[in-house]
Order: structure tokens, then sequence, then C-alpha cells
């Protein structure tokens, strides 16, 4: 999923930064001019920095050997920098979050 939201991204000419925890990958995803960033998305502190002058946020996450951190961390992560929870300023405006995440359970099942 985060393949195809990078491109249709790039495709727009909008200006991006994406929060990856593979700087590699994302470039190869991305190009060289998109503003990449390594840090840890399930930590409030990392994520309230990525999210400095960021004006809307689309969240596809997941692919990790550990998807309860990364599915449930992420999001509780982006939820408490959004808020200022996290000991870095806040959005001091609202801030436009798209979710989108599939989850697949080990016998194929989707849900």
């Amino acid at each position: 999923m985060g393949r195809e939201v990078s491109s249709q991204l790039v495709a727009s000419k909008r200006s991006i930064r994406a929060l990856t925890r593979n700087d590699s990958r994302a470039r190869r995803l991305l190009g060289p001019d998109e503003d990449v960033v390594v840090e840890d998305i399930a930590n409030p502190n990392d994520v309230a920095a990525a999210l400095h002058g960021v004006d809307s946020v689309i969240l596809t996450h997941g692919g990790d050997s550990d998807p309860q951190r990364i599915n449930c961390g992420a999001v509780k992560a982006l939820v408490t920098a959004l808020s200022g929870e996290s000991g870095q300023a806040g959005s001091s405006r609202p801030t436009p979050v798209r979710c989108a995440t599939i989850i697949t359970s080990k016998n194929g099942n989707n849900g």
C-alpha cells in the first residue's frame, strides 16, 4: 500500500516527508529529492520531530516482524505526537490524518 501511495504523491508533485525505517527503500520509491527521515515510527518523540512543518499525514505503516509494536505503536505515537503529549510541541492546528492498513492473519484470512 505504501508503494502505491508514494507513487501517487510523487506524481502529484507535492512536497513529501517520509518517516521510514529503511532509507534506501524510501529513496528508491520517492527519488533523491524528497525529504526522508529515518526514525522509529512507534516513538512519539521521533514522530513529533518528523511532523514539524507538516500539514497532513498519510499513515501506511506495516510489514515489520513485530506487527503489534508497529501497527498499534505507530497509531499511538502519532496521536501522542499530534496532541503534544510527547514532550515536543504538538500541532497548533488540526492536522488531517489518513490511515491505510491491511492486516492479514497467519492462516491467510483477511480481517
